[in-house]
């Protein structure tokens, strides 16, 4: 991506006008990330201070946002969609601890890891994009084999959307081959049809990779499931990927 593709973080100067969205008295600051030379301000105004440089360690494209900063290094996020609070706290605490704090249930798990993967793709965090496929992996195969997780029929969507926001195309075969492998008996609608992917779970999915999942069920229409996953990585290939 040139530096002309690059997203633009809603950056404002915190302005004391009582009637502004911006006020300084409607922002409330995070309890943990609180010491730090750059401000991120989430979208439902949550402030969070980090140290510079390990954020610039987790993505080039805060390095050059600060150049777009005036005055103080602040970055205001905009989208209420996957910029709130708790996604940059995920975020944070993803690039920067290392961790990811499990949620009490699964499908609060998968919503969390859909929005975090939306924020790090849009803000070009390669390195967090590829740490959090893994601990997905590691969660869906080892940590929680329970039926609520393991038998979840939007469990490998959520595998495609994170594998293709990673770049990890045998990943997104992957994920598509663990789909071909539920029981839709009950949701007899296959979550990774094109046409009914929700918007949380297209954010992160690059177009290419939409693209070829497209044409992948327009050629296993009568095919059955079974073949998706061949169509899908046959229709890569012929991109010369």
């Amino acid at each position: 991506m040139d530096g002309h593709n690059r997203p633009k973080a809603k950056k404002r100067k915190l302005s004391t006008n009582p009637t502004s969205s911006t006020d300084e008295d409607s922002i409330v600051d995070d309890r943990q990330w609180t010491k730090g030379e750059f401000t991120l301000i989430s979208s439902d105004n949550v402030r969070f201070r980090v140290p510079a440089n390990d954020l610039f360690s987790a993505s080039a494209w805060f390095r050059d946002a600060q150049d777009m900063c005036a005055g103080a290094s602040v970055l205001h996020f905009a989208d209420a969609d996957f910029e709130t609070a708790r996604t940059v706290r995920d975020f944070l605490a993803l690039v920067l601890q290392s961790e990811f704090v499990l949620p009490p249930n699964a499908a609060d798990t998968l919503a969390r890891m859909l929005a975090l993967t939306a924020f790090m793709k849009k803000y070009e965090c390669a390195a967090g994009l590829r740490t959090l496929l893994l601990i997905f992996l590691h969660l869906a195969d080892e940590l929680l084999p329970e039926p609520e997780f393991s038998n979840a029929t939007d469990l490998h969507v959520v595998h495609f959307a994170l594998a293709a926001a990673a770049g990890d195309v045998k990943g997104c075969v992957a994920a598509i081959e663990r789909g071909a492998s539920l029981d839709f008996t009950v949701k007899p609608h296959d979550g990774l049809l094109p046409a009914r992917l929700g918007d949380a779970t297209r954010a992160p999915i690059p177009q290419e990779n939409f693209d070829s999942l497209d044409k992948a069920w327009l050629r296993t229409a009568r095919g059955g499931r079974d073949k998706l996953a061949w169509a899908f990585h046959f229709d890569w290939l012929m991109k010369g990927r």
